[in-house]
């Protein structure tokens, strides 16, 4: 199996748990929570609901974002060499991607779909 950096699936769901901003460490934590659909304020307050027993969870839906965003951002910088350029990458308009942003495609399937094909 490919290495896939600094996004593996089980450091990744540790840090849905746990340190969400710190999931994705090059790119800004507000825009990661951007992506996903929620704020830091929200988070907080998930993480001060959450009992001793228990860790404040993503919805579903913010972490198949979540997820589809560590996934391609591994694959880009898999072709691109490295992380760094990996996140120049997905957060610059891209001309054979219709001048949209892969960070942007990335918010659906079909988008996702896109930008993983780009980089293969």
């Amino acid at each position: 199996m490919r290495e896939r950096g600094h996004a593996g699936g089980r450091d990744l769901y540790r840090a849905e748990a746990e340190t969400l901003p710190e999931a994705l460490p090059g790119l800004p934590a507000q825009s990661v929570l951007e992506f996903i659909g929620t704020n830091e304020r929200s988070l907080r307050r998930r993480r001060a609901s959450a009992t001793a027993n228990s860790v404040a969870r993503l919805t579903c839906k913010e972490s198949d974002r979540l997820w589809r965003l560590a996934e391609s951002l591994a694959e880009a910088a898999l072709v691109l060499g490295d992380v760094k350029s990996a996140e120049v990458w997905m957060t610059r308009p891209q001309l054979r991607l219709s001048v949209q942003r892969p960070v942007e495609l990335l918010a659906t399937s079909p988008g996702a779909q896109l930008v993983k094909a780009f980089l293969l």
